[in-house]
């Protein structure tokens, strides 16, 4: 616990900047024994005489004993919370081949090695995704799930959360959600329910600690953690202007392969993936294109499910649905609504899936997804 907390002390010392910081860590192991060091011996690392100063200055002043505390205390308060120093072995080595890879990695996880370090791709697009867009955004990240791929997104609305949705549904791979914020402050708030399927399953990500709210700023910037954690990124649905354009150019600085989903050309949605494509990148239209471009993903097993155990185009529909419901409660007509399917197709799935005990229907009307553990309680009993 020692180093970490010499770690952690460092990071929240005022004044010093991801860029000094580095510098830091990159020169002295013994972070502890900092105020030690005199000017010549700061000056010989290359640092300039305004550097050392600010160094100095801050080291004088101490961390911030508030935050600091508050980290410690999240550390020890449950054995899924995890802090990893960019020198410890728990580091992901993807992540670490960045140009500018975060020196703390805050995370909640029973299991942060398989989440971290086993093979994944990125998945983004677009916040206000069509039916069309989550659905392909689920079975994508399920597909690549069967094959023992993880799929690594950012919890926002739309895409982001179809794909976290899609990967746990599967049993052979997980899911990691990277934060724009601490990893104990959920957003947005609405995915509560989802972080915490996400926690259990996979991991819950962030460089920022604790108690540091959602800012804007800070979401263009863990983005190239997103990029960073994934031998590729595949783009669904995302206009001129959307944050995952950034995810994609961040994606090829880091020299990893990019994908992207055509769609419908008088959908403004498509028009980022469209250009993509039109730079280079691979056009998506099955799973195949991702699992052959990438050799890592070539040497897994094709698909770890039965031609028995594939799902139809009805079952992916429902998953779908069953997605949506986890989320929030809703009516038929919202239902309806919402995926662009008629009512009378909606009754027939929630009928099926009410029937299966995967959905109950409240007094107001509303259907609500049953958890996992309460459906295999009603089948014993």
């Amino acid at each position: 616990m020692s180093l970490i907390e010499d770690w952690l002390s460092l990071s929240h010392h005022k004044g010093l900047n991801r860029a000094l910081l580095r510098h830091i860590v990159e020169h002295f192991s013994e972070l502890d024994r900092l105020k030690g060091i005199n000017d010549a011996r700061w000056l010989a690392t290359g640092l300039n005489t305004q550097g050392v100063t600010r160094i100095k200055r801050s080291l004088h002043i101490g961390p911030d004993q508030k935050r600091l505390s508050a980290d410690l205390h999240w550390l020890e308060k449950d054995a899924t919370h995890h802090l990893i120093p960019i020198n410890s072995r728990q580091y992901p080595s993807l992540l670490a081949q960045i140009e500018d890879p975060p020196l703390l990695i805050y995370g909640v996880s029973k299991d942060l090695e398989k989440s971290l370090h086993a093979p994944a791709l990125a998945i983004v697009g677009s916040r206000n995704a069509s039916p069309y867009g989550m659905e392909l955004a689920t079975e994508f990240a399920y597909q690549l799930a069967q094959r023992g791929i993880n799929s690594i997104s950012g919890m926002a609305y739309g895409v982001d959360a179809a794909a976290h949705r899609g990967s746990l549904l599967s049993r052979y791979a997980t899911t990691a959600a990277i934060f724009g914020c601490g990893v104990d402050q959920i957003y947005p708030r609405q995915h509560i329910a989802l972080a915490a399927e996400i926690a259990q399953h996979g991991a819950l990500v962030s460089e920022y600690c604790c108690g540091t709210a959602p800012r804007k700023a800070h979401f263009p910037q863990r983005n190239r953690m997103i990029s960073g954690l994934s031998h590729g990124t595949l783009v669904i649905e995302a206009g001129t202007r959307s944050g995952s354009l950034i995810t994609a150019k961040l994606a090829l600085e880091q020299n990893r392969e990019l994908f992207a989903l055509p769609g419908n050309l008088h959908n403004p949605l498509t028009c980022g993936c469209h250009h993509l494509i039109q730079q280079g990148a691979k056009l998506v239209t099955c799973i195949d294109d991702i699992v052959d471009e990438i050799a890592c993903f070539n040497v897994l097993q094709r698909s770890n499910t039965s031609p028995q155990e594939k799902p139809s185009i009805q079952d992916s529909k429902q998953r779908i649905l069953l997605a949506w419901l986890k989320s929030l409660p809703l009516t038929v007509d919202a239902v309806a609504k919402k995926s662009g399917l008629t009512t009378e197709q909606v009754c027939s799935m929630l009928s099926t899936l009410e029937l299966s005990g995967q959905v109950t229907r409240d007094r107001s009307g509303r259907y609500h997804a049953v958890a996992t553990g309460k459906i295999h309680e009603r089948k014993r009993t």
